[in-house]
């Protein structure tokens, strides 16, 4: 994977905030400090919205808003940008 890997994913379910829709989000490589932030969430899908929201440049709001279909996708695209860390922290 080269240093400049993303990986973008068009949402099927658009989302709106603050009036702007955004209707898909380009996902960088974890850092170790971003999965290290995700420590302070409870529970699988609290750690989950706050990865997202780091990888993806946008806010937890915003990813708060991400439709259950979507992010079936999501977590299957940036699963090489994140290592093991969905299957340590199902």
């Amino acid at each position: 994977m080269s240093e400049t890997e993303t990986v973008e994913v068009t949402l099927k379910k658009p989302v709106t905030h603050d009036g702007k829709t955004i209707d898909k989000l380009t996902f960088r490589e974890a850092e170790l400090g971003d999965l290290a932030a995700t420590d302070a969430a409870q529970g699988g899908i609290g750690k989950t919205i706050l990865l997202i929201a780091a990888l993806s440049g946008t806010t937890e709001a915003v990813t708060r808003k991400i439709k259950a279909s979507d992010l079936d996708v999501i977590l299957k695209k940036i699963e090489p940008l994140v290592g093991s860390f969905f299957t340590q922290n199902a």
